[in-house]
């Protein structure tokens, strides 16, 4: 009997001392993480103290600050995937000492992310940023796909672009500019041959008339018929705030008029949307006279349509909206530089009409107040809807 005790007692004890060893051998080990905080390209290797990197696996978040190398060290980390990411704030006189570059917005963020990383032991990663000017004002929502109206027909008359005051701010927009990008089967000028400039097709200035303040988490509406849609299948835009008016689309003389500044089309004065896209824009703001600043033509060629050369240093926002073709996105064809829009959002459908809006995510700041996501990547902060 106590023989089979004995042998009972030693098996018990083999299996504890089994699962212990195995847990030592193939368990969980501790690892150590360093994110290395890299400037932008064309800033100057300063000023990486003291920012806070955070990282987010399925189950856990962690923050760190960098210190004077720009490191950030996560020590007794679990083994898992995680994303990283980071953003700080930097005045435009911050900005002009790490470039040498003049700019005219007063709010600048540094910010990059890394995702899906993969982490099993000690290891070293490199967090890239790209710097973008931060405003008040976003723009949050574009319907320029349309879609089809009650007779299964092509309609175009519904599309809008929605701004939004994402700040704690009254923001003042009477002068502000809307501009379209070119839209040429290829760039007009590919990223990289004129850094310093877009080249827009057509510009459009708010009045001083209707609505020229926007309140903290208030939109504006522009669109080219503020009518009501509803019975084509749309949308009412009866109570829009501006309208681009044209003969091309039934206008509304109770709406306040959007100021065309320059249509490279004569036929044009509305907003040239394209159903399938591309439909790249942006909002800025210049006390320069934009009527003296240059207009050319595609590069390398003496005719055809004429763009506005506009400098890049103006741009308050941006939103890089790309072309769906049958074989995927023409990522070849980016008109917008990294630090305006480092990604870019489509819709899913080749030729429009598909009644999908491109609209920015909706997220919660540390001070649970709404906003909409802006992390000067199109690809994180919008999504498709209907």
């Amino acid at each position: 009997m106590y023989k089979k005790l004995f042998s009972l007692i030693a098996l018990i004890a083999a299996v504890i001392c089994f699962s212990a060893c195995s847990s030592s051998d193939d368990g969980i080990k501790p690892v150590t993480l360093t994110i290395q905080l890299q400037m932008p390209d064309g800033f100057k290797a300063e000023g990486l103290e003291g920012h806070t990197v955070t990282i987010t696996s399925a189950t856990a978040t962690m923050s760190m600050q960098s210190n004077a190398e720009g490191k950030a060290i996560f020590t007794n980390l679990v083994p898992d995937v995680y994303d990283v990411s980071t953003s700080w704030d930097i005045t435009a006189d911050e900005y002009m000492a790490l470039t040498g570059k003049t700019v005219e917005n007063q709010k600048w963020m540094i910010s990059g992310a890394l995702k899906q990383q993969v982490v099993s032991a000690d290891a070293t990663l490199t967090l890239a940023t790209t710097a973008a000017t931060k405003q008040a004002m976003v723009i949050s929502k574009v319907f320029y796909a349309g879609n089809k109206d009650a007779a299964n027909k092509n309609y175009s008359a519904s599309q809008y672009i929605e701004l939004y005051n994402n700040g704690d701010e009254e923001q003042n927009i009477a002068g502000m500019y809307l501009g379209l990008i070119e839209t040429e089967s290829t760039p007009a000028y590919t990223l990289g041959t004129t850094p310093e400039y877009l080249y827009l097709k057509q510009i459009f200035r708010f009045p001083n008339s209707g609505k020229t303040t926007v309140k903290p988490g208030e939109s504006v509406v522009i669109c080219n018929s503020a009518t009501d849609h509803t019975a084509s299948l749309s949308i009412n835009l009866a109570n829009a705030d501006f309208e681009c008016k044209g003969t091309k689309f039934a206008n509304n003389p109770a709406t306040p008029a959007m100021e065309l500044v320059y249509s490279a089309f004569s036929t044009i004065p509305y907003m040239n949307l394209l159903n399938g896209g591309a439909a790249s824009l942006v909002i800025f703001q210049t006390t320069e006279n934009t009527d003296q600043w240059e207009r050319v033509y595609k590069q390398g060629a003496s005719k055809g349509s004429q763009y506005v050369k506009m400098p890049l240093k103006y741009v308050m926002d941006g939103v890089e909206i790309m072309k769906m073709k049958k074989d995927g996105v023409e990522v070849n064809t980016k008109r917008l530089y990294d630090h305006i829009d480092a990604g870019y959002t489509v819709i899913t459908s080749i030729t429009g009409y598909s009644n999908e809006v491109v609209a920015r995510k909706k997220t919660v700041d540390a001070d649970g107040k709404q906003r909409l996501q802006d992390t000067n990547n199109s690809s994180n902060d919008f999504e498709v809807v209907n």
